[in-house]
């Protein structure tokens, strides 16, 4: 007969050290690639991705910020400028106008007129070169002319009629000078409008109380 062997509750029989399967998990090196949840992602780390976008977005609000805190300071030095420029036309007034007909005279317009006087309004009107950004000064004038013997217009009747027309001096950055520029038949504003795509008025600042120099 077999030997009956007394029976061991499982409970009372010895456990086996637990061995985990050895698992190989991928080596991470952050400076060349990201480890995301085990797998491998090429390319820049993501903390200096982060840190490039915090970079950009930090520049970009700070040069905005720049731009608006100098705006004040610029627009300030261009009135500045404006303002220079205005007195110093009505301070050199008389020799400019003086020099304006001679320049007008010399250019042998209207054909067979002389250009006998010319009277100059107190108004100005300014206004912008729109491509070169030079300041424009624009006076009302009125020219009586006179006709040339020989030149054909000695019988024309409207002849001694004054002419309205508008004067154009030009400030060259440092000084004003002037051409001869006349635009007739047209008030200092109407020749702005009509020149709408050569130059613009200028609105600020206010030349209320300058007075001829």
């Amino acid at each position: 007969m077999p030997e009956n062997k007394p029976h061991t509750p499982c409970s009372l029989r010895p456990l086996l050290p637990f061995r985990p399967a050895a698992v190989n998990y991928p080596q991470c090196r952050g400076d060349a690639v990201i480890c995301c949840g085990g797998k491998h992602v090429g390319g820049v780390a993501v903390n200096a991705v982060l840190a490039l976008a915090v970079t950009f977005c930090i520049a970009a609000v700070a040069g905005v910020a720049t731009a608006l805190a100098l705006r004040p300071i610029r627009l300030a030095r261009l009135t500045e400028k404006i303002a220079r420029a205005q007195r110093d036309f009505h301070r050199q007034r008389e020799p400019l106008e003086a020099k304006f007909i001679d320049r007008a005279a010399a250019g042998g317009k209207p054909r067979g007129l002389r250009w006998a006087d010319v009277n100059f309004d107190d108004d100005v009107v300014y206004a912008r070169d729109r491509r070169s950004g030079r300041l424009k000064a624009l006076v009302a004038v009125e020219v009586q002319f006179e006709a040339v013997e020989g030149g054909g217009m000695e019988h024309v009747e409207n002849v001694a009629l004054s002419k309205a027309a508008t004067a154009e001096f030009l400030h060259d950055g440092t000084r004003w000078i002037t051409e001869g520029r006349i635009y007739f038949n047209l008030a200092p504003t109407a020749a702005v409008k009509y020149l709408a795509e050569n130059m613009e008025l200028v609105t600020e600042p206010p030349t209320a109380g300058l007075t001829r120099g």
